[in-house]
């Protein structure tokens, strides 16, 4: 549950999960199971439980086998050495039964058994058959193989079939970040990906290493000095800056200073120190300044919401969270997001910060006394 929701939050479009997108208020998407597909093996659809719904299978069921045997058997038979008349009867019959129950929703699950020689064939001939009678089947998914090559053929499959289609194709099968960028460098027709077990479990980071530091007792500031500079402390109570460039949705840097210091403006030029290395620094002039350090809590009482967002669902703040989450990823440089040697983003300080972290740093670290 909680995965599905952050998953959302952080930017994916839709969750598997029914009970999150019920509780959440996330848009549901999925297909049916390979275990739907088997189930059709010996024994053929179950029995309707109503006259209707039988009629109207049968109705899509002739449609779906005139189609395959006129439209997509010689479509497909000479440019692709495939034959739908050969794919698998009880799959076709698995499609039938789905789209059936779900005729403005129908994604098959097309590797069951043989995704180019069987499920894409099968596909295509219900689809045609779901056209037919008015409705937009979606497209399919791939679950297993090679998805660039199978991807980029079935686009060209559903291209020979029925030109100007809009369906799509959504992949699966254990997808992660490595798998997407090597897909990009292959080239592939896949719209979508279902991320699953990667996302949920973060693999590459499973834990978020966060640790306390003291950073001030009472109005006394403090530091934690280590033998490796990056994990010494940046003592006293600060405000937090973030500094937009000449174009203003685009962040530069954001800059520490301690609580009693002026706030920066727009248009004033401002010294920028490296926290420890006193020979990086620069000057910026930015043309927007958000505080982003700001108080959400304070001794069990929530202090950031204002009167809209207390009466607002827990739909709506989902939905506010997940726009301001995706405003500030666009508002990065793309080679601060790139995933091979990202630029660092940078974090500074302002002079009067700079002075008191090495000033504590030097009362606080012993002189050696060699001999």
């Amino acid at each position: 549950m909680s995965a599905s929701r952050y998953a959302y939050l952080g930017g994916f479009d839709g969750t598997s999960n029914v009970m999150a997108a019920y509780a959440y208020g996330i848009p549901c998407r999925g297909t049916h199971a390979h275990a739907f597909v088997q189930s059709f093996a010996e024994t053929g659809p179950p029995v309707d439980a109503t006259a209707a719904a039988h009629s109207e299978r049968s109705a899509l069921a002739s449609l779906a086998y005139h189609y395959r045997e006129n439209v997509v058997e010689p479509a497909l038979r000479q440019p692709f050495q495939v034959s739908a008349m050969a794919a698998n009867e009880s799959e076709l019959r698995a499609f039938i039964a789905y789209a059936a129950a779900f005729p403005r929703a129908f994604l098959a699950l097309v590797d069951t058994y043989d995704s180019l020689g069987s499920g894409i064939p099968n596909f295509l001939s219900v689809a045609l058959a779901l056209e037919h009678q008015g409705y937009k089947p979606l497209g399919i998914r791939i679950d297993s193989g090679d998805l660039a090559y199978i991807s980029t053929q079935a686009r060209r499959m559903f291209d020979v079939v029925n030109p100007g289609n809009k369906y799509i194709i959504f992949a699966s099968s254990e997808i992660h970040e490595d798998t997407l960028y090597a897909l990009k460098e292959q080239g592939h027709a896949i719209d979508a990906f279902g991320v699953g077990t990667h996302l949920v479990t973060c693999q590459k980071q499973p834990a978020l290493g966060c640790v306390f530091k003291l950073v001030q007792v009472g109005h006394v500031a403090c530091i934690k000095v280590s033998e490796d500079p990056s994990k010494t402390t940046i003592p006293g109570r600060k405000r937090v800056y973030r500094l937009y460039g000449r174009d203003p949705t685009v962040c530069m840097i954001d800059l520490m200073m301690l609580e009693t210091e002026p706030e920066p403006h727009p248009g004033e030029r401002i010294l920028c120190c490296h926290p420890y290395e006193e020979h990086k620094r620069c000057y910026m002039t930015p043309s927007r300044v958000e505080e982003i350090l700001q108080p959400l809590c304070v001794f069990g009482e929530v202090l950031a919401m204002d009167d809209a967002q207390v009466s607002a669902s827990d739909h709506e703040r989902l939905r506010v969270a997940r726009k301001r989450c995706l405003e500030q990823v666009r508002a990065l440089r793309y080679d601060y997001k790139r995933p091979l040697n990202p630029t660092p983003y940078k974090v500074s300080v302002s002079a009067a910060l700079f002075k008191l972290v090495h000033q504590l740093w030097l009362e606080e670290l012993a002189i050696r006394e060699l001999s």
